[in-house]
């Protein structure tokens, strides 16, 4: 389960998964130096809109921190997105980011309720 100020996020499975919501926030330069490899820095350098992309790869991070019940202590420079079957998407009011980390690819679904 995750919340953020606009939205709520549940994930419900029979084996690890992860999940992250977050409002998109105006891009931190420091911390994304803190956060991110060296590549995803470089890519976030020249993205023409870092404020959601940053938020993305976070959320991505924090829930595959969740998946792998690293907690939030885990160093996040040190998680590597690319070994991952995530999925991430812009919610519908487009304040915010949800992203889901599973072990399957074809058992990851998004509902929305109002």
């Amino acid at each position: 389960m995750s919340h953020c100020k606009d939205a709520v996020a549940c994930a419900v499975s029979d084996h690890n998964i992860g999940i992250d919501v977050e409002n998109i926030v105006p891009y931190n330069h420091d911390i994304a130096q803190k956060v991110c490899t060296a590549a995803e820095f470089e890519i976030l350098q020249q993205s023409e809109n870092n404020d959601a992309d940053f938020i993305k790869l976070w959320t991505m991070k924090e829930a595959i921190s969740k998946f792998e019940g690293f907690g939030l202590s885990f160093p996040f420079k040190d998680i590597d997105t690319n070994r991952y079957i995530l999925h991430s998407r812009l919610c519908d009011h487009s304040k915010c980011i949800l992203s889901i980390c599973g072990l399957k690819d074809d058992e990851i679904k998004f509902y929305k309720f109002s």
